[in-house]
């Protein structure tokens, strides 16, 4: 069920099929090999496993010490995976599960989203690039974020080419199975178009002015800039607190 029924209503991973779960024809697949097999763990796995996700995260989170599934306020999980919605009023949001009932004068739809399997609990940064006044450069981005506890690497700022245009900002969802802590640097990596065919067509360079990075659980904002903003192709920009 994706529509909200209640006061608070959580989406974990957009409410729809779960990750580490089967989709589509691999259900259809898996239960009839699960009967075939009378192997009814396989047939639940594949009929009933984003379901049966609620049981794990309300375990999960009745147990919990230091990830708390928190959740946050959003119109839709496209803005949420957009990075559009990790701010909490009053500086705290609801938590999804055992400690939802604490939040009694919330009300509305929130977003989260989880690891593939236990523990499932996520921490959440969202992450946005201004690009500058003087390119506009198209291709892949990749980051790497850099915190005082540990780093998420090889983060794909979109799932193909963007093109990024000049006085623009641009922002992405990054969930991390640890808390990485404070934010100290983010390594932006560019890498236009590769195609020979149209390759020619596209800057070589990116410009990046700053990044900001929010850290959803905590709620801490952090502004992090380079001395060189024009990040060419294939090469790489280290961003620090500004």
């Amino acid at each position: 069920m994706i529509q909200p029924i209640g006061h608070l209503d959580f989406f974990p991973n957009g409410g729809a099929d779960q990750p580490g779960c089967t989709k589509n024809l691999g259900k259809i697949t898996g239960g009839i090999m699960g009967v075939l097999a009378l192997d009814y763990n396989a047939l639940e796995n594949a009929i009933g496993c984003s379901h049966f996700r609620a049981i794990d995260f309300l375990t999960e989170s009745i147990e919990a010490t230091t990830c708390n599934f928190m959740a946050y306020p959003c119109a839709s999980n496209d803005d949420f995976v957009a990075g559009k919605c990790t701010a909490c009023a009053g500086g705290s949001c609801p938590q999804m599960g055992f400690n939802a009932d604490k939040y009694g004068g919330a009300q509305g739809s929130y977003y989260l989203q989880t690891s593939a399997s236990g523990p499932f609990c996520s921490y959440h940064y969202s992450v946005s690039l201004s690009t500058g006044q003087r390119v506009t450069g198209k291709g892949t981005i990749s980051l790497k974020i850099v915190g005082a506890s540990g780093s998420i690497d090889d983060v794909q700022f979109s799932s193909g080419d963007m093109t990024f245009k000049p006085r623009s900002t641009y922002s992405t969802l990054v969930r991390s199975s640890s808390n990485i802590g404070a934010i100290q640097s983010v390594v932006v990596t560019f890498q236009k178009p590769g195609s020979w065919l149209t390759g020619w067509l596209y800057s070589d360079v990116v410009e990046i002015d700053f990044v900001n990075v929010n850290r959803a659980e905590s709620q801490q904002q952090i502004k992090l800039c380079t001395s060189n903003v024009v990040i060419q192709t294939a090469s790489s920009a280290t961003y620090t607190s500004c």
